[in-house]
């Protein structure tokens, strides 16, 4: 553990893939790491479903690996407030 991951970063990594619209990043308890990063994806209508397999190998070539989501959640929409 120990290393900075910023949401928003990983967040702009996902929303890179032209399959999705939009995504959230959270740490989510991991009992090696402290922390392991963990996505929350909503896909552009009309998308093929993505795995977790496809998300990591989009992201290998934009980020540090620890940046690299572990878990992968997809949802019909991600409901945001007004501040974000």
């Amino acid at each position: 553990g120990g290393e900075k991951v910023y949401p928003e970063e990983v967040e702009q990594a996902l929303k890179s893939h032209a399959d999705v619209y939009d995504a959230l990043v959270a740490g989510v308890p991991d009992e090696r790491w402290g922390n392991r990063v963990a996505a929350v994806v909503q896909l552009r209508e009309g998308a093929a479903a993505l795995t977790l397999e496809a998300v990591q190998a989009h992201c290998r070539n934009r980020l540090a690996g620890y940046k690299i989501p572990r878990a992968l959640v997809l949802a019909d929409e991600i409901r945001r407030s007004p501040s974000g």
